[in-house]
């Protein structure tokens, strides 16, 4: 995972200007959200990203989820090429909520 205090520093290494695409999904993200709070829905949102291999999913999401984090969101970061050890995926999405919210726990307790 990236290791970085700002979002300057989280997408220095964006030869490609993924930031601004970053920034566009995360404010349409939180619009969506907000919307479905109003509307009396869920507020929670699913988003698939697709490319083919060598496109840059890891590098934009990892990212993505860094600076999402530095914005006070939760995220559970899931690489089905590393942490997909078992037969059943639902076992590494699981492990990566647990993992998401044991940091925000201690995070929170003084």
């Amino acid at each position: 995972m990236v290791e970085a205090k700002t979002t300057e520093q989280i997408w220095e290494a964006d030869r490609l200007d993924r930031r601004q695409k970053a920034d566009f999904l995360y404010n349409f993200i939180v619009g969506e959200v907000a919307k479905r709070k109003r509307l009396g829905r869920r507020s929670s949102y699913s988003l698939n990203i697709d490319a083919e291999w060598g496109g840059g999913k890891s590098f934009f999401l990892e990212r993505f989820g860094k600076q999402a984090e530095l914005e006070g969101h939760v995220v559970a970061y899931v690489n089905a090429w590393k942490d997909d050890h078992a037969g059943d995926p639902y076992i590494a999405i699981m492990a990566a909520i647990d993992r998401a919210f044991a940091l925000t726990s201690k995070r929170t307790v003084p």
